[in-house]
């Protein structure tokens, strides 16, 4: 068998005698899939949403013509009934 230093045409093998590994080769490096903040739709899409909301949007729109359903009245008037009950009980 010729030595690795005396100039032999085949290189020696780490694993030379040794039976294939049984195990699979290790996968390649999987790609980023991370959204890219800077990219340009990204950029819109971000511009667009800081519009709507300053804007004030579809929400605050909505907001503005909210009427409450108050079935015992506001707070003061349920203070004033309560304050009346008080007076004819004691």
């Amino acid at each position: 068998m010729p030595d690795a230093t005396r100039g032999s045409t085949r290189p020696r093998s780490a694993h030379a005698g040794r039976p294939p590994s049984p195990l699979p080769s290790p996968r390649p490096a999987l790609p980023d899939t991370r959204p890219n903040p800077l990219h340009p739709a990204g950029v819109l899409t971000a511009a667009l949403l800081l519009l709507v909301l300053i804007a004030g949007g579809p929400a605050g729109a909505a907001a503005q013509g909210v009427t409450t359903d108050r079935p015992f009245g506001t707070l003061r008037e349920q203070a004033a009934v309560q304050q009346t009950w008080l007076r004819l009980r004691l």
